[in-house]
């Protein structure tokens, strides 16, 4: 969808003009060849996206940190 947009990294977005008209871009991979998914038409769809993304990400590292180390045999 993104064509050859370059991609900041993963959970990341950002908004650009073209043809008079705002576009929301929002990272699906990352790295310069990665997928860029046009998936908003205003700023405030892809801040939502965002904050989701980090509520998302921040509860994965508190279950990673809560999870008990493996307890190898005796």
């Amino acid at each position: 969808d993104g064509g050859g947009e370059p991609c900041p990294g993963v959970g990341s977005g950002f908004c650009s003009l073209s043809h008079s008209r705002r576009r929301c871009w929002w990272c699906s991979a990352s790295g310069s060849s990665g997928k860029v998914k046009r998936i908003m038409k205003t700023p405030y769809q892809l801040e939502v996206l965002k904050r989701t993304y980090t509520v998302r990400a921040h509860r994965q590292a508190a279950a990673d940190v809560v999870l008990p180390p493996a307890v190898e045999g005796p």
